[in-house]
């Protein structure tokens, strides 16, 4: 056998040992970098594990049970309303930012709508009635019909005046003119109830708001109600010539509600022109009562001669309400309806 000599063993040799060295390292180094990576893996998963833990037990220990944590708020159990409770803001590690979905069903957002809310003439003074009863005076068929705030018999016409605030007739005036029409309202019915009042008010703003007797101001006061005017303001005397200055709350009331819109007077000559077609076999139309009332008087304070003149045949839908008669169409005499 032919012995190596040094040099040829050092060629053949060394190069194989630094192989075998070098597969070594290799196979040592995988090893401990996938088994390092594994125990990285499993310490980090026991650390979030116990993170949630402390998350899950600090929540249940300051929030009741079923609570939803949304944005830093928490929506708890009626119990817990009005206790001061940690924000989770103030806590950041407790954040949890969850996702919660909510059903139309269960939406609380608002429906968004056009329609406004139309005001109640009861809901702003309760002093005023929601139901009033109309009837035909037994004892005087063609005189103006009864109105009340009970039912007097069982054929009595039911008018739900609840309802009587017309957005559409609302009225602006100066403050002067506004205490103006208190004055008159007070002047000409302060010994009546607050719906009695109310439906004064309403005459005086109808006939300042309709335009039927112009544009005119100070005229259509003087004409109707006798009020004065001069370069310091509109000037309200009573009977007596005594001028009325200050007026209790309730004629400022009903005068706010007149300017709003409150028209029951309308209801209620509607539901009495219905009551006379069906008495007397008429046709009238809604020109008897689309204004509401225009008119007003005490059959207790005129004469022989202006109750004459205010029979039916004129004055076709009339109502009394305790002392006062309101009206909203006048005939003259030639036009007289004549009936029997």
């Amino acid at each position: 056998m032919q012995k190596l000599s040094d040099k040829s063993f050092s060629r053949k040799v060394v190069p194989f040992l630094v192989v075998c060295m070098v597969l070594l390292l290799y196979v040592w180094g995988v090893s401990t970098i996938v088994t390092g990576e594994a125990d990285k893996t499993d310490g980090e998963g026991a650390c979030n594990t116990e993170a949630e833990q402390a998350n899950s037990e600090a929540q249940s220990s300051v929030y009741p049970e079923k609570s939803i944590v949304v944005n830093g708020g928490v929506a708890g159990y009626d119990q817990f309303i009005g206790k001061k409770l940690p924000l989770l803001s103030e806590h950041p590690e407790l954040i949890l930012n969850p996702t919660v979905s909510m059903s139309p069903v269960e939406s609380t957002e608002p429906e968004e709508t056009d329609e406004v809310p139309i005001l109640k003439v009861s809901s702003l003074d309760s002093r005023i009635p929601v139901l009033v009863y109309l009837s035909i005076d037994s004892d005087n068929p063609k005189g103006p019909l009864l109105l009340s705030d009970e039912r007097v018999t069982e054929d009595d016409v039911e008018i739900d005046i609840s309802n009587a605030i017309d957005p559409d007739l609302y009225y602006t005036v100066p403050y002067d003119l506004e205490q103006c029409i208190a004055r008159v309202v007070y002047r000409e019915a302060g010994n009546q109830p607050v719906f009695g009042q109310l439906q004064v008010a309403e005459g005086v703003v109808t006939r300042l708001r309709s335009g039927i007797y112009g544009s005119d101001v100070s005229a259509i006061l003087y004409k109707g109600y006798y009020v004065e005017t001069d370069e310091n303001g509109y000037h309200v005397y009573d009977g007596d010539g005594v001028e009325v200055i200050d007026v209790p709350e309730v004629a400022t009331t009903v005068t706010k509600l007149a300017l709003q819109g409150s028209n029951t007077t309308k209801f209620v000559l509607e539901a009495g022109t219905a009551l006379r077609n069906e008495q007397f076999g008429l046709e009238l139309g809604e020109e008897y009562y689309k204004w509401g009332a225009f008119y007003h008087y005490s059959p207790d304070d005129v004469d022989e001669g202006a109750l004459r003149s205010r029979v039916i045949d004129q004055v076709p839908v009339s109502y009394q309400y305790v002392d006062h008669v309101f009206y909203g169409k006048w005939l003259n005499a030639k036009y007289a309806l004549n009936i029997e």
